[in-house]
């Protein structure tokens, strides 16, 4: 084995993961821009499109991995994108900012969070995950989105968070231009996510890891930082509502999308720790910031950021 083949799969999940946060962002943009021409209100585009957008690339991965046979991956990848977008992203943005929250949306969001995670520790408790299964989740994913723009257009303080929503969007860009970043991100989306794909079962083998593993530590931290990276850009603007918003969003997104994704394509047989461990971990985070944020007056503070970036150190070397 040359020294290239080597490391060609090492270089193929950090090339897919550059090259997914770029096109994942540019498609945002594009779609975010399309909607606005078409005359979609800014507070349902960033509901729908950017709140749910961002989980776009942890679903082109689910596409890939289970049409590759490899559904552990994209149940991992789920999974995996749920524990650090609450622990990774939102503890490393509460280690620099205080995050304070005042919409009242996300305090109608946290409980539904939660009630997706209990949902699918019921449906998924006999370690069998059906067609069934996956066709319940996205009717209930259908339902909720429905209720949010409803809820959104009731909120009396609306008119923050549509401001905020509106920063996000890019304006005064031409059709063309809308359309090239729409479509040109799509397609890089695609190569992007069946590049990562490729490399990370590689490096599971390699390791002698599963693929449950990986999704869960690689590729799920990898497709989880272009959110990173967007809740300390909100952080610096204080947009607080926006980074909470965002990690809900997306959290519901995976759990009723992205992790269907794999059942649509064929039953499968779940390992235990999938539920007891993986799935466990993702509700009590999930719990504990319903907790934090009701009994702590709508704030996580830099000691509650701490505690969930020790939770997922401690966790990613537990499953190793």
């Amino acid at each position: 084995m040359n020294l290239l083949s080597l490391f060609l799969p090492y270089i193929a999940v950090i090339t897919g993961l550059i090259f997914l946060a770029i096109s994942s962002d540019k498609f945002i943009d594009g779609s975010s821009s399309m909607a606005e021409i078409l005359g979609v209100s800014p507070l349902i585009i960033g509901i729908t499109i950017i709140g749910f957008g961002t989980s776009a690339p942890e679903i082109i991965v689910a596409i890939f991995a289970s049409m590759a046979g490899n559904s552990d991956l994209a149940i991992g990848n789920a999974l995996g994108s749920n524990i650090a977008n609450i622990a990774l992203v939102l503890g490393v943005a509460a280690l620099f900012f205080p995050l304070f929250f005042t919409s009242n949306l996300v305090k109608k969001e946290l409980p539904i969070l939660l009630f997706t995670q209990i949902l699918v520790f019921v449906l998924l408790a006999d370690l069998y995950f059906s067609t069934m299964d996956s066709l319940l989740m996205i009717i209930t994913l259908i339902i909720i989105l429905s209720w949010m723009i409803y809820a959104a257009k009731k909120l009396k303080n609306k008119q923050k968070l549509r401001q905020e929503f509106n920063q996000k969007i890019p304006h005064n860009i031409s059709l063309i231009k809308t359309i090239y970043l729409t479509l040109g991100g799509f397609i890089f989306l695609l190569i992007s996510a069946k590049v990562l794909v490729w490399g990370a079962v590689e490096i599971a083998i390699s390791w002698g890891v599963s693929d449950l593993v990986i999704g869960l530590s690689i590729v799920a931290v990898g497709t989880s930082l272009p959110e990173l990276a967007a809740a300390i850009s909100a952080g610096r603007k204080k947009q607080y509502n926006l980074i909470i918003g965002n990690v809900i969003g997306s959290n519901i997104f995976n759990t009723l999308a992205v992790l269907t994704i794999p059942a649509l394509f064929a039953p499968v047989a779940l390992e235990p720790n999938t539920i007891n461990r993986d799935l466990l971990l993702s509700t009590i985070l999930s719990l504990f910031l319903l907790i934090i944020i009701f009994y702590n007056k709508n704030k996580l503070n830099k000691y509650v950021g701490l505690l969930l970036v020790i939770i997922f150190i401690t966790y990613q070397i537990f499953i190793f």
